[in-house]
């Protein structure tokens, strides 16, 4: 019996022109058919939706930080919010390399920054972090120790809610204590907002 090698050759061709594409469609088609049964697999809610998404939540050395992965040919961001098992999430860093599948590190929400915008009240969650952490405290040789000041740091997604904020304004982030923000940076890590913030006496305008 004769090949057709025009009809194989255009079968091939389906899964990609080069072996390498197939190599990689191959995998994806194996994927997409064991996503949901990989240990894995997780259902979260992107930047407020109300429909799930399917991924992979692969834990970390650290309880807050976790590797989140797509469906393959699927997309999220760095700077989106993932709501998951009552926790929220915001995605800190996305691998740029790879070609099957979307995959970023996700970091544990610890506060919120209440933000008023055209007479709308949002909740942005956000990760706060003390700027001297205490396990870099270390005795110098004058033996003094370095001590936690009354700075801290803020990553906060860079949305339409989010893109106005600027510096001396003054949120309320417990019962107790009101912080500037003295720094804003968009430039060096892009889908953020990073904020240098200071603690302050005078208190935060209720909203604003």
């Amino acid at each position: 019996m004769s090949i057709n090698w025009d009809i194989y050759e255009k079968r091939l061709k389906m899964n990609g022109n080069t072996l390498r594409d197939r190599q990689i469609n191959n995998l994806k088609i194996a994927m997409n058919n064991d996503f949901d049964s990989n240990p894995s697999y997780r259902s979260v809610y992107f930047n407020g939706s109300t429909v799930t998404t399917d991924v992979w939540v692969i834990d970390s050395l650290y309880y807050n930080i976790k590797t989140i992965l797509s469906r393959p040919d699927e997309i999220f961001y760095k700077g989106d919010i993932v709501a998951w098992n009552g926790l929220t999430y915001l995605i800190i860093d996305i691998d740029e390399d790879n070609l099957v599948q979307t995959r970023g590190q996700i970091q544990l929400c610890n506060n919120t920054l209440s933000i008023l915008k055209n007479n709308i009240l949002y909740h942005i969650p956000c990760i706060i972090e003390s700027n001297v952490r205490f396990q870099d405290l270390r005795v110098e040789e004058s033996r003094f120790i370095n001590i936690p000041d009354d700075k801290i740091t803020a990553r906060i997604p860079n949305n339409e809610i989010t893109k106005d904020i600027s510096r001396n304004l003054i949120f309320k982030l417990n019962d107790y204590d009101n912080y500037k923000i003295i720094s804003v940076n968009r430039v060096t890590e892009p889908g953020l907002i990073i904020l240098k913030m200071e603690f302050v006496a005078e208190e935060a305008i209720e909203h604003n």
